[in-house]
């Protein structure tokens, strides 16, 4: 498997993770199993240099929102949260300006600190009264993103001036126009440094029930862990979601079942529709009620991820199972035909989860 991402139009992501799950049944129930995978042969290949982590070293200043050097125009209000120093402000109203003065004596990048939303507006960027450009806060994301973005790149040592004024438009899929500024920083680009200092007799804990841990490569954890100096024993909670194996215990799957009958002349149509999608079948003289009904099965097994078909022993009868009680499809069945007939029973609705319970005798 291999992933290009610029030939994907990938050219910035900010997280990402594969999930992976034991093959579906193929045409039948899932039967719970062990399973595992190997995984071998990685490479990662950076044409565009993307992997270094480069961090604000000596040399960079950040000027945050209450310093003095940040200077507010309109209707700017000062809100807590996960800001630099615990605060930043916000305001909605277009035209809204904050200018900051700032002083760096190296060649840097500029960021803004801010936070994305769905419902952020669109920052117009000047710097020195240079060309504005766009800083879009929109994103869609849950919850909001504390963060910070580059405005300017290889700006000269010396005093400068950034103003931000909240533009009159936004992203289309924005639901409002609020903006925060948190600070401005000067980055004077370095590799990222050793700990100051080690601590053998400190400890850091992790929890592997949060983003925090177990979304994170054990051994990018530990480089983190490392890089801040504490080195002594790592407190790391297991937590209560992820280490016990568990099993459903009751449940109800939705079946919907579909018979075909009467007599179907050559040239006649039948069509099963489920969760939006149409299947259909042209009706050829070899063909017989139990041919229809294979069709539909084979032509539902092939489509679908979220059902599963089967033939019973009924003449002509199919059953259509929802894989799991907790999604539903809806279904409908349509035919041109004059003496061909589709009776249908049971629906593809929502069921009933069921209780899962600490499977005890999992090794």
């Amino acid at each position: 498997m291999t992933l290009d991402f610029p030939a994907l139009g990938l050219t910035s992501i900010r997280k990402m993770w594969f999930t992976f799950a034991p093959e579906l049944a193929n045409g039948a129930a899932y039967a719970d199993a062990e399973w595992s995978a190997v995984f071998s042969n990685w490479a990662v290949t950076d044409a565009q240099s993307k992997r270094p982590l480069k961090v604000a070293g000596d040399g960079s200043v950040r000027v945050g929102s209450r310093d003095r050097w940040a200077v507010y125009t309109g209707s700017w209000a000062e809100e807590a949260g996960w800001l630099w120093h615990g605060f930043g402000r916000k305001t909605s109203t277009t035209g809204d300006k904050v200018a900051v003065e700032y002083h760096c004596d190296q060649v840097h990048d500029l960021y803004v600190g801010t936070s994305l939303y769905g419902d952020r507006g669109i920052f117009e960027a000047r710097l020195d009264g240079d060309t504005a450009t766009d800083l879009d806060c929109y994103l869609e994301e849950e919850p909001a993103v504390v963060t910070r973005r580059k405005v300017r790149s290889g700006v000269a040592a010396g005093k400068h001036s950034l103003e931000l004024v909240l533009k009159s438009t936004k992203n289309a899929a924005s639901s409002g126009f609020n903006v925060y500024f948190d600070y401005v920083e000067a980055a004077v680009e370095a590799d990222v440094p050793a700990a100051p200092q080690g601590y053998t007799d400190r400890s850091v804990a992790t929890d592997y029930d949060t983003d925090h841990s177990y979304k994170l490569p054990p051994a990018r954890l530990v480089w983190q862990i490392d890089k801040s100096g504490i080195r002594g024993d790592v407190n790391h909670y297991v937590g209560v979601f992820w280490w016990n194996q568990r099993k459903r215990v009751g449940g109800v799957w939705k079946t919907w079942t579909v018979t075909f009958g009467g007599t179907w002349a050559s040239g006649d149509a039948a069509f099963l529709t489920i969760g939006g999608t149409t299947m259909g079948k042209s009706v050829f003289p070899a063909d017989t009620l139990d041919t229809i009904a294979s069709h539909f099965v084979y032509f539902i097994n092939e489509t679908f991820v979220g059902v599963w078909a089967e033939r019973t022993v009924n003449t002509g009868e199919l059953k259509v199972h929802v894989r799991t009680p907790v999604w539903e499809f809806t279904k409908s069945t349509s035919k041109s035909s004059a003496s061909g007939t589709i009776t249908e029973s049971g629906d593809l609705s929502l069921g009933t989860e069921g209780t899962w319970e600490i499977d005890a005798a999992a090794t």
